[in-house]
């Protein structure tokens, strides 16, 4: 079974650095429970006013259910 990378990024305007850390720790937390989850790799841009993530996933099954979740939001 291959693992699978996600990467998703959208439009978020703020708030970044550490107050988006402090703001996010929930769902933080939420995602570590997400089927096939292995980890992630927050992004951000104030300049480019964006966020988002590199994701490590078990398999090429849970790669795009976790996908398919996150843009239904």
């Amino acid at each position: 079974m291959s693992k699978a990378l996600l990467k998703i990024h959208f439009n978020f305007s703020g708030p970044f650095g550490e107050e988006m850390t402090q703001q996010l720790v929930g769902l933080a937390e939420s995602i570590n429970e997400e089927p096939g989850f292995i980890w992630k790799i927050w992004t951000e841009s104030e300049k480019n006013q964006q966020a988002g993530g590199i994701y490590l996933f078990e398999s090429e099954e849970t790669a795009p259910a976790y996908n398919k979740e996150h843009t239904s939001r």
